[in-house]
């Protein structure tokens, strides 16, 4: 919800979980690699809300699917750690956090 238009060759940050973290992810590292063998662990927060004051198109309804791409694409860029953010503490049912 906070990236804005366009970041990681996404137009909508906000609808695409995957890409979107995948994006920050691979920016991250490639931010972090100079550092060598002593790098900080990424730990980032993912997105467990839906963000409709961004306005229609910009956004979609964030559930189970959305909370496991995010995982996903923290996976398949090596990271293992991750905080998950709702608000309200109201966080969707179901999603394997494996």
């Amino acid at each position: 919800s906070h990236y804005s238009t366009g970041w990681f060759d996404v137009a909508n940050p906000d609808t695409n979980p995957y890409a979107t973290i995948k994006g920050s992810m691979l920016d991250t590292h490639k931010k972090l690699n100079p550092i060598g063998v002593h790098k900080p662990v990424v730990r980032p927060w993912i997105q467990d809300f839906t963000a409709s004051w961004l306005g229609k198109g910009n956004y979609i309804k964030y559930g189970k699917a959305e909370v496991q791409a995010q995982i996903k694409a923290l996976k398949d860029t090596g990271v293992d750690e991750y905080l998950l953010w709702n608000a309200g503490n109201k966080y969707s049912p179901g999603v394997s956090y494996k």
